[in-house]
């Protein structure tokens, strides 16, 4: 490759957590995440897969499919969700007050970035239909046609960029949260298994590469099942519950698995 490539993922609140993975492994020692550092504003979200591919991640909570209008979410320059599993500013705050810019153990580093971003890239990677598989696919069977206005926004939107989708984030089995009561998983992963199965087809009759698989989330966890051990608290905002997010040390993996694929799609395609 003669030219960096600029990366960039569209997903929902699972890629927001593994955006947190992103800068974590690239902002390097505590100090870096001062907001006094002026490296550090400077630095924003474009952190290097390689010294050749630079990628964003931009996830916001609830993102869907449908309803889907990609033009207007840039136009309106759409914020994503906090960087979630960013290095935890409560925690660093209380063991390390040594690093004055550190916010206190009240005011948390949040990370905001912008869907607008999506117009430098030269490879787009959406990551999106977690949400639909767990709502409302499963009441309502339109898995083809959700599948196929998905795959036609981005298709049409940006006619001139590479594109490779990526499967939806797996459902979990067994996580009640205080946010929503979940539908039965029987339900949403059969949901899911029909929006992948039009996804892979819906992606071969538009000459796309197959979407990257589930298995960067499978593998992080060694299961073939996303249960209650695998996943977050929500905290005190959930009543303590259980959300349906990846604990940290699986998000990482999962990270370092979408990495790898996305230096073998750039490979590919460039």
């Amino acid at each position: 490759m003669d030219k960096k490539i600029k990366v960039q993922v569209i997903g929902d609140c699972q890629t927001a957590r593994i955006q947190g993975q992103h800068i974590n492994a690239h902002l390097g020692p505590i100090e870096n995440l001062t907001r006094s550092n002026p490296d550090f504003e400077s630095k924003n979200s474009k952190f290097l897969v390689d010294s050749n591919i630079e990628v964003n991640f931009w996830g916001r909570a609830g993102y869907k499919c449908f309803g889907l209008d990609l033009g207007e979410d840039i136009n309106q320059d759409l914020k994503s969700s906090n960087a979630e599993d960013m290095i935890d500013a409560y925690e660093l705050a209380l063991l390390h007050p040594e690093y004055p810019g550190l916010p206190g153990a009240t005011d948390g580093i949040e990370l905001f970035f912008n869907l607008s971003d999506v117009k430098d890239a030269d490879l787009i990677m959406p990551f999106i239909g977690y949400v639909d598989c767990r709502n409302w696919i499963p009441k309502y069977d339109n898995a083809e046609q959700i599948v196929r206005d998905y795959v036609h926004a981005f298709i049409t939107e940006f006619p001139s960029k590479k594109l490779r989708f990526i499967e939806p984030f797996p459902q979990f089995k067994h996580v009640e949260t205080y946010a929503y009561p979940m539908l039965d998983y029987v339900d949403r992963h059969a949901a899911e298994k029909s929006f992948i199965a039009f996804l892979r087809q819906v992606s071969e009759e538009y000459g796309l590469l197959p979407p990257v698989t589930q298995e960067i989330v499978y593998d992080a966890i060694g299961e073939e099942f996303l249960l209650s051990k695998h996943a977050r608290s929500g905290g005190e905002k959930q009543q303590n519950t259980l959300v349906d997010g990846l604990l940290p040390e699986y998000n990482k993996k999962v990270y370092e698995n979408l990495s790898q694929q996305i230096k073998e799609t750039v490979n590919l395609l460039f």
